[in-house]
C-alpha cells in the first residue's frame, strides 16, 4: 500500500499536556464547594452580571493551569500583589533564586501525584504564546479565567448578551475606581428620590 500524502511522518510531536496526565479533581472540589455557594466573595466580578448556568471560576482556572502550561520556558510565576516581580525576588536564598521549579512541577503530574503543580494555582502565572477559543462562551467564565495566565482570548456566542457581559468582565481590569464611583454617584443623584417613593412602608412603631 502506497503512503498517503499528509501522514503523520515527520510531524513534529505535540507535547503532551498536564491535564492529560493527571488532574486535581479534589483539590479543585473543596474550592468549588465554598465558591458555590459564596460567589460574590471568591470571585465578585462573575456577579456584575446574572448569567444562567455560571460555571464556577475555580474550575476553569484549574482548566488553564493543567492546559496552557506545557513549556516551562514560557511560563512566569509572580508572587500575588507583587507586579513585575519573580518569586526569586522575594526568596530567603542568598543567591535569590527560587525554589519553585516548573519544569519538575510538570514532569511530576501523572494519576498517582495530579497535584504537584497544585502548588502554582494561588500564584499569578503567565503563559507565553498561548490562544483560547471558546466559540460557546456564554457568560464567560472560561474567557476570564485564561485571560488571568496571558492568553490571547477568542469568543463567540449568538447571544448578544453573553458578548456584552463577556467584554465588560474582561474590561474590568482596565476600570477606574474613581471613575466608578462618580458614576455610582451620579445615577444616585439622578434616581434616588425617585426609587425611595416606590419603596415605602408603615413602621408598625410609627417611625
Amino acid at each position: 500500500m502506497s503512503e498517503q500524502s499528509g501522514s503523520s511522518q515527520g510531524r513534529q510531536k505535540r507535547t503532551e499536556l498536564p491535564i492529560e496526565r493527571g488532574f486535581p479533581i479534589e483539590r479543585v472540589n473543596e474550592i468549588a464547594a465554598k465558591e458555590g455557594r459564596a460567589k460574590m466573595y471568591y470571585r465578585p466580578i462573575y456577579t456584575m452580571h446574572k448569567w444562567w448556568a455560571r460555571r464556577l471560576g475555580c474550575v476553569f482556572r484549574a482548566i488553564s493551569l493543567y492546559t496552557l502550561l506545557d513549556d516551562p520556558e514560557k511560563v512566569s510565576v509572580f508572587e500575588p500583589g507583587h507586579e513585575g516581580s519573580t518569586l526569586a525576588s522575594y526568596d530567603d536564598d542568598a543567591d535569590g533564586e527560587s525554589d519553585l521549579d516548573v519544569a519538575s512541577l510538570l514532569e511530576r503530574v501523572d494519576m498517582t501525584d495530579p497535584e504537584s503543580l497544585w502548588e502554582l494555582y494561588p500564584k499569578d502565572v503567565r503563559v507565553e504564546d498561548k490562544k483560547v477559543l471558546d466559540p460557546f462562551m456564554g457568560g464567560g467564565t472560561s474567557l476570564v479565567e485564561a485571560s488571568r495566565f496571558g492568553a490571547e482570548l477568542t469568543g463567540n456566542d449568538l447571544n448578544p448578551v453573553a458578548w456584552f457581559v463577556t467584554k465588560k468582565e474582561l474590561e474590568g481590569g482596565d476600570t477606574s475606581v474613581d471613575e466608578l464611583q462618580e458614576a455610582f454617584t451620579q445615577v444616585k443623584q439622578g434616581a434616588a428620590d425617585r426609587v425611595k417613593q416606590v419603596y415605602k412602608t408603615p413602621c408598625p412603631n410609627g417611625d
